[in-house]
């Protein structure tokens, strides 16, 4: 395990409800969501720059740290602790110099 990983097993003690969104749509065009799945993660509630999905230059109001084996798409649901569900801006994941995922970074 990295350094980053380590750091992140230790200090992850926030709770995040992930509802993955599926291929499917409802008649009004939102992805049709599965079931809920819980993550623990390391909230940062800080204001910052992000690019959106479409190029533009966004606000992100939280970054989430997740764990390198989570699985999280731009169009999932996210239900923070403090039990808001902000939509998601971006999605990084920073790899080690053998290429392997030390975390991913999630900008809502």
């Amino acid at each position: 395990m990295s350094h980053m990983a380590d750091l992140l097993t230790k200090w992850s003690h926030q709770t995040i409800t992930v509802l993955h969104a599926t291929t499917a749509f409802d008649s009004n065009g939102i992805a049709v969501t599965s079931t809920a799945v819980t993550y623990t993660a390391l909230c940062q509630y800080n204001t910052r720059a992000a690019l959106g999905r479409d190029g533009k230059s966004m606000v992100s109001n939280c970054q989430i740290l997740f764990a390198h084996d989570t699985t999280i798409r731009i169009d999932d649901i996210l239900t923070l602790p403090d039990g808001t569900s902000p939509t998601i801006i971006s999605i990084e994941k920073t790899v080690d110099f053998d290429g392997n995922t030390e975390y991913i970074k999630v900008y809502t």
